[in-house]
C-alpha cells in the first residue's frame, strides 16, 4: 500500500513538472505572441484635426462675427498658400501682414500712377489732389507699422498687436479725405476698402494671440 502511495506521488509531481516546463518554455510565449492580437495606436482626434489643410484658417475665420467677415477672412487669407500648412495665430498673422503689404503697395503705387495723370475738371482736380496727398501719406505710415510686426511677435505679441493698430490708424486720414472730396473716381475708394479690410484682418489675428 505505501509503495502505491509513492508511486502516485511521484507520478503527480512529474506531472506538475512537466506542465510547469511546458508553461514557462520560449514556445509557449512565441505562441502566445502570435496568437495575440496586434492593437494599432490610435492617433487622437485633435491631433489628426491638426494635420487637415486649412486647419488653422477655418478655426480662426468661424469666430468671425458675421458672415461677411467670415466670407473674407477665407477668401483672403486661402489666396496664399502657405495658409494650408499653418498650424497657429503666429503663423496667421505673417501670412496677413504679408497680404495686407501687398495691398498697401498696390493702392500706394495706383496713385502714384494717378497723380501723373492729367485732369480736365479743375475742381476735381483739386479734390483728387488732396485725396492723393492724403492718402499717399496715410499708406507709407500703414506699411512702416505692418513691416514691423513680425520683428515685434519675436519679442512681444502684445507690441505686435499695438503695430497692427496702428497700422489701422494710419488710414483715417485717407478716410477722412475720401469722405470729403467729391472726386468720380471710385478706384481709389474701391482700392482703399480693400487695404482697410486687409489691415484689419492682421489686427484681428494679433488681437487673439
Amino acid at each position: 500500500m505505501m509503495m502505491t502511495d509513492k508511486r502516485n506521488s511521484t507520478t503527480v509531481y512529474a506531472l506538475l513538472f512537466v506542465l510547469f516546463i511546458s508553461l514557462n518554455s520560449p514556445t509557449s510565449f512565441a505562441v502566445a505572441k502570435e496568437d495575440a492580437p496586434v492593437l494599432m495606436e490610435a492617433e487622437p482626434p485633435a491631433a489628426a484635426a491638426d494635420h487637415e489643410p486649412y486647419h488653422a484658417v477655418n478655426g480662426f475665420c468661424a469666430q468671425r462675427p458675421n458672415r461677411k467677415d467670415r466670407e473674407f477672412c477665407l477668401r483672403a487669407l486661402k489666396t496664399d498658400p502657405r495658409s494650408a500648412a499653418a498650424r497657429d495665430l503666429l503663423s496667421l498673422l505673417q501670412i496677413s501682414v504679408d497680404l495686407a503689404v501687398k495691398k498697401t503697395n498696390e493702392a500706394h503705387q495706383f496713385l502714384i500712377t494717378l497723380s501723373k495723370k492729367k485732369n480736365n475738371s479743375a475742381t476735381e482736380n483739386q479734390s483728387l489732389k488732396a485725396v492723393l496727398k492724403d492718402c499717399s501719406f496715410a499708406y507709407s505710415w500703414c506699411l512702416k507699422e505692418l513691416e514691423m510686426i513680425p520683428r515685434e511677435l519675436l519679442d512681444d505679441a502684445a507690441l505686435a498687436s499695438y503695430d497692427a493698430l496702428m497700422a489701422s490708424d494710419a488710414l483715417q486720414s485717407c478716410n477722412e479725405s475720401l469722405k470729403k472730396s467729391n472726386i468720380a473716381n471710385h478706384s481709389i475708394s474701391r482700392m482703399h476698402r480693400d487695404v482697410a479690410h486687409y489691415v484689419l484682418l492682421c489686427v484681428d489675428i494679433a488681437r487673439g494671440i
